[in-house]
């Protein structure tokens, strides 16, 4: 029973970001939440919307809801890595729309890392 309940989790994080992708693209490019070409660094030529882990985190979080037992995993286990996933996906687009410096990306991940392990 748990393997099935595991693939249906699975398939339904799949289902979900593959529906989501379509429409974040397209919502990313329409705030110019893009990584632009560079000569120097980037192989692309077009700009390239930044929202893969976005989708990631939306499938992942309703997938998550919709299979947990609320009480025992948000209560005990969970909650602090959602709250630490959270606060990396805020700095990841952070990052992508303004660019934070490796060093203070880093120092939010260390915190965020202490605040599981507590």
């Amino acid at each position: 029973m748990v393997t099935l309940k595991l693939i249906l989790s699975l398939l339904l994080s799949y289902l979900l970001a593959a529906m989501l992708m379509p429409l974040l693209r397209k919502f990313a490019t329409w705030i110019d939440l893009t990584d632009k070409p560079n000569i120097s660094r980037k192989i692309h030529k077009q700009p390239v919307p930044l929202v893969g882990g976005i989708v990631i985190a939306i499938s992942t979080i309703l997938t998550l809801l919709m299979a947990l037992d609320f009480e025992f995993y948000f209560d005990f286990h969970l909650m602090p890595v959602m709250v630490g996933a959270l606060i990396l996906l805020v700095t990841g687009v952070i990052d992508d729309k303004m660019e934070i410096s490796p060093f203070k990306k880093l120092l939010i991940q260390f915190c965020c890392a202490y605040f599981i392990v507590e």
